[in-house]
Parts: C-alpha cells; sequence; structure tokens
C-alpha cells in the first residue's frame, strides 16, 4: 500500500512541477478526437470533459483497449497544455492510473499513458496530432 501512494505521489508532483494547479488557474478541459497510433493504423479515440479535480472523466478507446476514468486526481493548465490525471478502469477492470495530455493547438494533439498500481506502465499513446475532433482548453 505504502509503495503505491509513493507512485501516485510521485506522480502527481511530476504534474504541479511543470503545470499551474487548475485551482489557481479555473480552466475547463472539454471535446474529443481521434487520431491513428498503430503500426496497422489502429484509431485510438479521446474524449475529455473535466474542471477540477473529481469533477468530469476521461474515456479512451483503441482496439482491444478502453479506459474511462473512475476519478479525477488532478487537472493542470500550463499555456496551451493540459494534463488531466486520475484512475480508471481498462476493460471494466478497476486499478489503474492514467495520465492524459491534451494540447490545444492547430491542429489539437493527445497523449495517454496507463499505469498499473504497481506503477508500471502497461500503455502509451504518444502525444500526436488529431485527425478530427477540437479539444478546448477556457477559463472558467
Amino acid at each position: 500500500m505504502n509503495r503505491r501512494i509513493f507512485i501516485l505521489l510521485g506522480m502527481l508532483l511530476l504534474v504541479f512541477v511543470f503545470a499551474i494547479n487548475i485551482y489557481a488557474g479555473g480552466y475547463r478541459i472539454k471535446g474529443n478526437g481521434f487520431n491513428y497510433i498503430g503500426e496497422n493504423g489502429e484509431r485510438g479515440s479521446m474524449g475529455v470533459y473535466a474542471a477540477t479535480p473529481n469533477d468530469g472523466w476521461v474515456r479512451y478507446y483503441y482496439p482491444d483497449m478502453n479506459l474511462e476514468s473512475t476519478a479525477i486526481s488532478s487537472v493542470a493548465v500550463s499555456g496551451n497544455t493540459a494534463t488531466i490525471t486520475g484512475q480508471c478502469k481498462v476493460q471494466d477492470t478497476g486499478g489503474y492510473i492514467f495520465k492524459a495530455v491534451i494540447i490545444d493547438s492547430n491542429p489539437d494533439s493527445i497523449g495517454l499513458e496507463i499505469f498499473d498500481m504497481n506503477g508500471s506502465r502497461i500503455f502509451q499513446s504518444p502525444q500526436k496530432e488529431i485527425e478530427q475532433g477540437d479539444f478546448i482548453i477556457s477559463a472558467q
């Protein structure tokens, strides 16, 4: 249990070092989009609505790997980049941690990492421009 807390705190510290906590900035992140990340052109799509920790959701769909957030731990914004972390289910099984990075640009881009409770990364969708969709980072 202590190792899990240590890993989660380390991930949250990393987010706070590189970004501004949402409570200080008052931002909302919302939107959806998809890109192609697999070697065979598999499509990954993300939907987001997040305003503050414990408020909102993140969903990500990829062949044989679906993520649905169960709790938002942090929402941080620095410029046009939002980082959202929290707990999630993968294929309807809980006990995972995610980190989603959304860049509101032209075009927008998304990236996602999923970790087990021991801190081992089990999935990564590298930061990549979306093919279609729109993400918006706005002041509340």
